[in-house]
């Protein structure tokens, strides 16, 4: 009986979670970052980004980031020593904390595109002391940290702007 549960528990949610976008369209933003953090939790109960730390990294705000490909010492000549490359996290991490010191509420990197080959960052800036209203900056490139680069330019220009109009 309990299998034949998770089985019916299953097959309506691969089922009815694709009919109700296709006929709903996408979560509103509050209702997607609800179920972001739920996912969040999800994930950290049952110990996800232990299992996955080197494709996943955590930043401050619990955003997660994908992690670059891993520099092997295989892939290195035997004769030359190389010093290690920095990861993604590393290149990946300033330009966050200066998004974070800016004042930026959320961030996420993703995939993007038909076949996820383009990567999409956005974050949210909170307009004035009201968290409710926000701007919405986001860029999507080939290149993960290209993408993170273009928002905090954008971030960065837009707070220029604001501080300008005052």
């Amino acid at each position: 009986m309990a299998t034949f549960v998770r089985a019916l528990v299953m097959l309506s949610v691969l089922v009815g979670l694709p009919a109700a976008w296709v006929y709903y369209g996408p979560l509103p933003p509050q209702a997607q970052q609800a179920v972001d953090r739920l996912v969040a939790m999800a994930k950290g109960a049952v110990g996800w980004n232990q299992a996955t730390a080197g494709a996943a990294v955590e930043s401050a705000n619990s955003n997660r980031l994908p992690a670059a490909p891993a520099f092997t010492e295989r892939q290195a000549a035997p004769a030359l020593i190389r010093p290690k490359a920095a990861t993604f996290a590393d290149r990946v991490e300033p330009m966050l904390a200066e998004l974070r010191q800016l004042g930026v509420m959320e961030y996420a990197l993703e995939r993007w595109g038909a076949g996820g080959e383009l990567y999409r960052f956005r974050c949210e800036m909170p307009l004035g002391a009201q968290a409710e209203l926000t701007q919405l900056f986001e860029a999507v490139a080939a290149d993960p940290q290209l993408s993170v680069e273009q928002v905090v330019a954008e971030v960065s220009q837009w707070q220029l702007a604001q501080r300008a109009g005052m």
